[in-house]
């Protein structure tokens, strides 16, 4: 479980944060894919303070390239896909690619990294009667020194189907896509939840045997006793 921890988001968040002044800000972007057996990914965009500009030579060898490939090496159902820096911008933007067989397991490397708790999250699958409840906590663990005023953190999450309920409030029924916007203060003074359920996935093949069967018997019953009796008269 100790090689865990070097998961590489937690590492590269907790290397950031305790660099940040109280007057930086680190914002926060991802988009996140989520399929009906719950595997998924997500592409992960952290845009770096000001003022770690100066400092930047130090923090980036966290996220080389070689680097990152051995923490993810270290963690079980969690892969990198891609990475890059962006350093054509004023505020130097670090971008991961992450692909997961499961919530579990991503929820299993989030656990065992606290500071990634902060703006990653824990996540929690719940089922009840065929409904499957996906719930997110944010701000589950707080940084040292706080990240800093005026800093966003966005979440947009694509699943496969439409969804029974949703606490977000941007909903695209069309693209079966949620988005939620916080600020970073928001999440650091409380836990923000994010639940999503997914709706119940119809017994198609269930219902095709039936039709086939019901099909079948319709057909083997005029063919035998129905043209037999007509033929009769």
């Amino acid at each position: 479980m100790d090689a865990m921890r070097l998961f590489t988001l937690a590492r590269a968040v907790s290397a950031i944060a305790t660099c940040v002044l109280l007057s930086s800000c680190l914002d926060y972007d991802e988009e996140c894919w989520i399929h009906n057996d719950l595997s998924g990914e997500a592409v992960i965009k952290l845009t770096l303070p000001d003022a770690l500009q100066s400092k930047f030579p130090t923090v980036e060898d966290e996220f080389t390239k070689e680097k990152l490939l051995k923490r993810f090496d270290l963690v079980s159902g969690v892969t990198l896909a891609e990475s890059s820096v962006d350093t054509s911008k004023l505020r130097h933007v670090v971008t991961l690619h992450v692909k997961f067989v499961s919530l579990q397991k991503l929820d299993d490397a989030l656990a065992a990294n606290v500071p990634a708790g902060m703006l990653a999250g824990r996540w929690e699958v719940k089922r009840d009667k065929g409904i499957v409840t996906i719930d997110r906590k944010l701000g589950t663990v707080q940084p040292k020194g706080g990240i800093g005023p005026g800093c966003s953190a966005v979440y947009v999450i694509h699943f496969d189907s439409p969804l029974a309920h949703t606490n977000s409030g941007f909903y695209d029924g069309s693209h079966n896509t949620v988005r939620y916007r916080y600020k970073v203060d928001d999440i650091e003074s409380n836990v923000q939840l994010q639940s999503n359920s997914l709706t119940k996935p119809m017994p198609w093949l269930a219902i095709l045997i039936s039709v086939l069967v019901i099909g079948g018997g319709a057909w083997f019953g005029w063919e035998n006793f129905a043209k037999k009796k007509k033929s009769g008269l």
